[in-house]
């Protein structure tokens, strides 16, 4: 397919790849490289003895890897509990945190309205919750 392509566009063989088929006609050839150390490295025979010491023994894991079902372990549906339970363990919460002698509560009701605390406001209605005062903006 490459090679059409080329013979389609002008290429001649034993000419380079350049727009006036200029260039490097022979390929480059990369050498091989057997072992680890960089390019152009050349080990010393300890260093090689060391290397093929360490290939051949195994070396162990820290720690070992736990199989896939308990790595990522599925999720799951909690089971419904009855309101019972609810009720025991609300109570159960609330005794951590209320002392025995705290638990009653006194409330003073004396600014409360029967009424709903929320609705629509009508034009001409006055709100008690909150104040009026002047601003930095105009």
């Amino acid at each position: 397919m490459v090679a059409q392509e080329m013979l389609k566009n002008g290429f001649k063989p034993g000419r380079g790849l350049g727009l006036n088929l200029e260039g490097m006609v022979e390929l480059v050839h990369l050498l091989s490289k057997k072992d680890t150390f960089g390019l152009g490295y050349k080990p010393t025979s300890k260093e090689v003895l060391s290397v093929n010491l360490r290939k051949k023994r195994d070396t162990p894991l820290p720690k070992p890897i736990p199989p896939l079902n308990q790595s990522f372990v599925k999720a799951y549906a909690a089971q419904e509990s009855n309101e019972d339970d609810a009720d025991d363990l609300a109570e159960g919460l609330k005794s951590l945190f209320i002392a025995e002698e705290e638990m009653e509560c006194h409330v003073i009701l004396d600014d409360f309205d029967e009424g709903p605390t929320i609705w629509d406001a009508e034009r001409g209605d006055i709100l008690k919750n909150w104040t009026c005062g002047p601003t930095a903006f105009s």
